[in-house]
């Protein structure tokens, strides 16, 4: 059984795998166009499982993709919050409205006395 672990033995008895496969196929199907519609419905379900295949690892692929840019955004939200509650922004609005409030009821004598 050593002898086996080498690729190139391996790639043989899989090639005398094929090989038997066909020949049984040949044996038992009794003529040609009965093996072409066997050979070709194993190559219709082996290249169906390969394509089902590739569509799941590919849709696993963007899943995670997905759920780790939400993980990181979700991670990233703690450390913006204390920026967020320490920022003087409501503080600002109240003062440029008072601000803008003072300056529409300025008496007009005020305006004229100051210069530019």
């Amino acid at each position: 059984m050593d002898d086996t672990n080498r690729p190139g033995q391996r790639g043989l008895l899989v090639l005398l795998g094929v090989v038997a496969l066909f020949v049984v196929l040949i044996v038992v199907s009794g003529s040609p166009a009965r093996f072409l519609n066997w050979v070709f419905s194993i190559l219709a379900a082996f290249s169906l499982l390969l394509l089902f295949a590739f569509v799941f690892a590919l849709v696993l692929v963007v899943v995670a993709a997905v759920l780790r840019r939400y993980v990181e955004r979700r991670r990233q939200e703690p450390d913006d919050e204390p920026r967020d509650r320490q920022s003087p922004q409501p503080r600002m609005r109240g003062a440029q409205y008072f601000h803008r409030r003072q300056r529409h009821h300025r008496p007009a004598d005020e305006w004229e006395d100051r210069d530019y």
